[in-house]
């Protein structure tokens, strides 16, 4: 399934924005996750379990990092990769479960890159 983008208006109670997040399109992502110090503030990345980047579902067996914050927010057809995602493939016949993004010991706690996905 794509990664959407939903944003709620606080003080009408509306929603001002839904689309597929920009950067995450023919991205099949499950279980979608930021940085720990980030889930209070706009974050920059997206971390989630992939199946593939073509837009056809199957089984997760790698983990992305989608830029939802300066990623395109063109639309790409089926079968077409997104070249814009970061993807780590486990290989043939290895499977991924929901991602955990662990901030590195002394690391830069503002730096959203700085962790272990």
């Amino acid at each position: 399934s794509l990664l959407w983008k939903l944003e709620l208006d606080p003080a009408t109670k509306q929603c001002v924005f839904l689309d597929v997040a920009p950067g995450a399109m023919n991205g099949n992502l499950e279980h979608p996750l930021v940085h720990p110090n980030f889930t209070t503030r706009e974050a920059t990345y997206v971390y989630a379990s992939c199946s593939n980047v073509v837009g056809d579902s199957t089984a997760p067996n790698g983990i992305a990092r989608v830029n939802v914050k300066d990623g395109s927010s063109r639309k790409i057809p089926v079968g077409v990769k997104n070249e814009e995602m970061d993807v780590w493939w486990f290989g043939s016949r290895c499977f991924s479960g929901e991602p955990l993004v662990i901030p590195k010991e002394g690391g830069d706690l503002e730096d959203e890159t700085d962790a272990y996905a």
